[in-house]
């Protein structure tokens, strides 16, 4: 798996969670306005580092590559938190339940920010890491 494969991988995990809680995912890389009725979410990938492991047997290289999946959640403020502790729920629910062998999720947790405008504003952060072979 190269560094583009593992991106859309989590990218793909990060939008089945927000269709699963029933969140609009709004990508960075699209143009358009960002929604003002609805519930929705904002993911990100930060890598932070890439160090070399060791080799493989047949002397390819491996690197270990480490990052942090971050996903901004938006929910509509109503009732205090009714609205938004089962949303991120889901989200934090997705992520502790998948069981994948390429790319490892880890120290997964929501922080909640505060209102924003209209919307109630929560940090759901993974610590990632998989491996590259070159």
């Amino acid at each position: 798996m190269n560094r583009e494969q593992a991106i859309d991988i989590m990218f793909g995990h990060a939008k089945e969670a927000a269709e699963a809680a029933g969140l609009l995912t709004v990508w960075s890389n699209v143009a358009g306005e960002q929604p003002t009725e609805e519930n929705w979410c904002h993911p990100y990938i930060k890598h932070v580092d890439g160090k070399q492991r060791g080799f493989t047997a047949k002397g390819k290289r491996r690197y270990r590559q480490i990052g942090v999946l971050w996903i901004k959640i938006y929910v509509l403020v109503g009732d205090g938190t009714t609205n938004h502790v089962p949303i991120t729920q889901k989200i934090l629910d997705y992520f502790q339940k998948l069981r994948i062998s390429n790319i490892s999720y880890v120290n997964i947790r929501a922080v909640e920010d505060k209102a924003h405008g209209r919307f109630f504003v929560t940090d759901f952060i993974t610590d990632f890491s998989y491996d590259v072979f070159n």
